[in-house]
């Protein structure tokens, strides 16, 4: 390995992120979405990407970028946040001001979506099990009497 792409792998190892607040606006219908990042600087171009492949998980967020495409959507940056060395702590930190950026700007969140509960994942006919084999097997021991 050359010692040009070591430094590079180094340098890319001790870079630095920003986590922080954004939001998405749009400037057609007024409605916002605000979410929260460990990296700032990336995030942007994720949500881009699903967008553009109509696979967005904010279907709210996916109708408007339908309607109006890139050019009606406005991606900004509402706070960054301090390098914290504990995960945790960033984490905590980031739930506290997102819900803080959330309410001060009316938005819809972008990544949390309302999810069931889980005993409803688990009984739920409409979901295919999580290991299909183990049915079969369970069967073929019924049959061989074990």
């Amino acid at each position: 390995m050359s010692t040009h792409r070591k430094a590079a792998i180094a340098a890319y190892k001790e870079r630095k992120t920003i986590a922080g607040i954004f939001a998405v606006r749009c400037a057609a219908s007024g409605e916002a979405w605000v979410g929260q990042a460990p990296n700032l600087e990336t995030i942007q171009n994720r949500i881009w990407f699903s967008l553009r492949q109509g696979s967005h998980t904010c279907r709210s967020l996916q109708a408007a970028w339908n309607t109006h495409g890139e050019a009606g959507l406005t991606f900004g940056e509402c706070e960054r946040l301090e390098n914290e060395e504990a995960d945790y702590v960033r984490n905590a930190l980031l739930k506290e001001r997102w819900l803080h950026w959330r309410s001060a700007l009316k938005a819809e969140a972008i990544w949390r979506s309302p999810q069931p509960p889980l005993n409803a994942l688990r009984t739920s006919s409409a979901c295919a099990p999580a290991r299909p084999w183990r049915a079969a097997w369970r069967r073929r021991r019924a049959r061989a009497g074990r």
